[in-house]
């Protein structure tokens, strides 16, 4: 049996075909586009919808036959077939009792240190919103910001140097 798992949040894409007899998928749709024996076709709904909203609804691409798995749903891959199933709903962590949000810093705190493991350097991008903020402050609490972690932000560049901080402060 294979599983292919999208993770709880949808941070990581996961695009799969399938045909009769096999499954191909990806992390990025043109791995399936490689593919000699699919034939490249729109979604003719997908495409109403990425017009009308900017993004296509369930699990439909702009590619015919070629579907997102959705956030915290796996796929089950056995001789009897393919199996999608919902392992985790957002819903249940929101809905939570007042007494568990006590503990809502640690959840941040664990889920910022885990996300940060990374072959390659961090970043942000500050959009000055309290989002990036937050997650820069984490960072910085979880001891992920060295001098090799790099921020952006969107806004006029300014001469004068003297306006630049470090991060590490």
């Amino acid at each position: 049996e294979l599983i292919v798992v999208r993770d709880q949040l949808g941070i990581k894409p996961v695009y799969y075909h399938k045909t009769n007899d096999r499954i191909i998928f990806g992390s990025e749709i043109k791995t399936i586009l490689m593919d000699v024996d699919y034939k490249t076709d729109y979604d003719q709904q997908a495409l109403k919808e990425h017009m009308l909203l900017g993004y296509s609804l369930e699990d439909q691409t702009l590619f015919k036959d070629i579907k997102r798995l959705e956030p915290g749903h796996l796929l089950k891959i056995n001789k009897k077939g393919i199996t999608k199933v919902k392992y985790y709903n957002l819903l249940n962590d929101i809905n939570c009792k007042s007494s568990q949000l006590d503990n809502l810093e640690n959840l941040i705190y664990k889920s910022v240190d885990l996300h940060a493991i990374s072959d390659v350097d961090l970043g942000i991008m500050l959009s000055g919103g309290i989002d990036s903020n937050l997650l820069l402050y984490f960072l910085k609490k979880t001891g992920n910001l060295d001098s090799s972690f790099t921020a952006f932000n969107a806004g006029l560049e300014k001469d004068n140097d003297s306006d630049q901080r470090s991060l590490m402060d």
